[in-house]
C-alpha cells in the first residue's frame, strides 16, 4: 500500500510540473502552447512558439512531450491549463468528436469548426498543408521483386508478406479490420511491434511490410518505398492550429500569426524536418527556425 501511494505521490507532482491540473501551479507566460510525443509534434511546437513571438510581444511557454497526446491535452484545453496546440483532423474527428470515419475533407472541417465552436468554445486556425495519414512501406527490393507499387498489387503477394503495426493500428476504427476487408490482404504473418522498432524490423528483414505515417522522418531511406492508397481507404490527417476562443478575444494579434502557416508546410518539407531530427540528430527548434528562416516567416538574425 505504501508503494502505491508513493507512486500515485510522484504521478501527481509529474502532473502537476507539465501545468495539465488546473490546481497545480503555472509560469506567468501569456501563452501556453502544447505539443505530443513524437518528433513531428516536436517540431510544431516550436515553430507555434517561433511564429507568436515573432509576430506579438506576447511571451510563451511550450510543453512538449505530453504522453496520451489527444486524451491529455483537449481536457487541459478546457481547463485553460493550454491555449493552443497543433490537431490532426481525423484524429480530432475520431478521438474528441467521436464520429466514424469519412473521406469527405470538406464536410470533416466544417463540422469540426461548427462543434468545437460549440462544445469547447475553441476553434480551427486552418491547416498547415500537409497530410500525416497512413500508409504502407516495404523495402525497394521487395518491391522490385514482385512488381509491388499499390496496396493491390500488395495484396495480389501478400501470402509471402509478413504484415508489421503498431498495436494501435489494430485497434483504430480506420485500422486493420477496415484495411483488410478493403484490399483482402491474406499475409503470411502478422506482427504487432512498438512504432519506434518498425523501420528497424523492416530493414533488418524481419517484417516484409509496416504502417508509416506518410511524413516520417525514416522514409527518406531510399531503400524504403511508400506504396500507393490506390482504394484511398485511409482517410485524410490534415494538421492545422486549435485554440481557445478566451485566449483569442485576449490577444486578436494571435490569429493573424498563426494564420501565417496556413498551407505553408507541404508533405515533402515536413518529412524533411523529421528527418533533420530522427535521422540526424538536430534539434527540433533548430529544424523549426530554419525553416521559417527560408519561408521568410522569421528574420534570419
Amino acid at each position: 500500500m505504501r508503494q502505491k501511494i508513493i507512486v500515485l505521490i510522484c504521478m501527481i507532482a509529474l502532473i502537476c510540473a507539465g501545468g495539465l491540473l488546473s490546481g497545480c501551479s503555472k509560469n506567468n507566460a501569456d501563452i501556453q502552447i502544447a505539443a505530443k510525443d513524437f518528433t513531428e509534434q516536436y517540431i510544431l511546437g516550436e515553430i507555434l512558439k517561433a511564429i507568436v513571438e515573432e509576430y506579438t510581444d506576447l511571451d510563451v511557454e511550450l510543453t512538449s512531450g505530453i504522453a496520451g497526446e489527444t486524451s491529455i491535452i483537449m481536457p487541459a484545453m478546457e481547463k485553460g491549463d493550454f491555449d493552443l496546440y497543433a490537431e490532426y483532423d481525423s484524429t480530432a474527428w475520431m478521438t474528441v468528436l467521436k464520429e466514424p470515419v469519412t473521406h469527405d475533407t470538406g464536410e470533416m472541417h466544417e463540422e469540426l469548426q461548427k462543434q468545437y465552436q460549440k462544445k469547447y468554445d475553441m476553434q480551427w486556425l486552418g491547416f498547415y498543408g500537409f497530410d500525416n495519414t497512413y500508409s504502407i512501406a516495404i523495402r525497394k527490393e521487395t518491391a522490385e521483386k514482385y512488381q509491388i507499387k499499390t496496396f493491390s498489387d500488395l495484396a495480389a503477394v501478400s501470402d509471402h508478406i509478413i504484415f508489421g503495426a503498431g498495436y494501435e493500428f489494430f485497434e483504430r476504427e480506420d485500422g486493420y479490420d477496415g484495411f483488410q476487408t478493403i484490399y483482402r490482404f491474406t499475409f503470411k504473418e502478422i506482427k504487432e511491434m512498438n512504432l519506434s522498432l518498425k523501420y528497424n524490423a523492416l530493414l533488418d528483414h524481419q517484417v516484409d511490410a509496416i504502417t508509416i505515417y506518410r511524413t516520417d522522418g525514416r522514409m527518406e531511406n531510399p531503400d524504403i518505398v511508400e506504396l500507393e492508397d490506390d482504394k484511398n481507404y485511409f482517410p485524410p490527417a490534415m494538421c492545422g492550429t486549435v485554440i481557445r476562443n478566451e485566449i483569442l478575444e485576449k490577444y486578436p494579434e494571435l490569429g493573424n500569426a498563426l494564420q501565417k502557416l496556413n498551407g505553408m508546410i507541404s508533405n515533402e518539407e515536413m518529412r524533411t524536418m523529421n528527418a533533420a531530427v530522427d535521422i540526424y540528430g538536430e534539434d527540433p527548434q533548430k529544424v523549426a527556425a530554419n525553416f521559417l528562416k527560408q519561408k521568410g516567416l522569421i528574420k534570419d538574425e
